[in-house]
């Protein structure tokens, strides 16, 4: 059985370990019969969904990146659902999630999601395509996610599909890039906003191409 509640990081992103937030869900689900056809699981059990949250401080000047787990990773029995990484004129914070049914181990999923940009550790620093003026920054990191349960609700298969980050950046300029050429601009640009010195949001997103886990 997995320790729900402990204290000891259990995400091992290397800073330090600011907030742990646990939630555990309870929902009927189906399981797939030999047919192809959806099923309940057998009458009266449900499937308790626990979702664990851990929040870094990470205040490291002795390496240049992250390196953070890849979605669909499994990281002491947790199924690493999100990513996000938090970038201001202080110290970066990291917010990892996953989640585990029935208090066991997840099972592995056959592809999993990394990032595709370099995502660098320092006080004040920055990804390099925000820009000299950005005032914060946050990288997402997601996928969608779908459990096949057998007839006693217990996960036997998952899957790992569409992996997506995006990148948000505040600033009072306007040279602020995508990381690369096949990222999307999903950003409002207006001269107005310019004028009046107001931070724009600039927002872009990128769909990832699995590897195999």
């Amino acid at each position: 059985m997995i320790d729900f509640y402990g204290k000891t990081p259990v995400f091992g992103i290397g800073g330090n370990l600011q907030t742990v937030n646990v939630n555990v869900a309870y929902r009927r689900v189906s399981s797939r019969q030999g047919d192809g056809d959806a099923a309940p699981c057998a009458e009266g059990l449900i499937n308790p969904k626990t979702t664990r949250t851990e929040i870094y401080l990470v205040q490291d000047l002795s390496r240049e990146d992250f390196a953070v787990p890849s979605i669909g990773a499994i990281v002491g029995g947790w199924h690493i659902d999100s990513i996000a990484v938090a970038y201001s004129a202080e110290w970066p914070r990291v917010e990892v999630s996953g989640h585990v049914h029935n208090g066991l181990p997840h099972v592995s999923v056959a592809r999993i999601y990394a990032p595709s940009i370099a995502l660098p550790v320092g006080y004040g620093r920055f990804p390099d395509c925000a820009g000299d003026a950005a005032s914060s920054a946050v990288y997402r990191l997601t996928a969608n996610h779908k459990d096949l349960f057998d007839d006693e609700c217990v996960p036997r298969f998952a899957t790992d599909y569409d992996g997506k980050e995006t990148l948000e950046v505040k600033a009072l300029t306007d040279e602020v890039c995508a990381p690369s050429d096949d990222w999307l601009d999903l950003s409002l640009k207006t001269a107005e906003d310019i004028s009046k010195a107001v931070a724009r949001t600039f927002l872009f997103e990128h769909h990832i191409r699995g590897v195999a886990a």
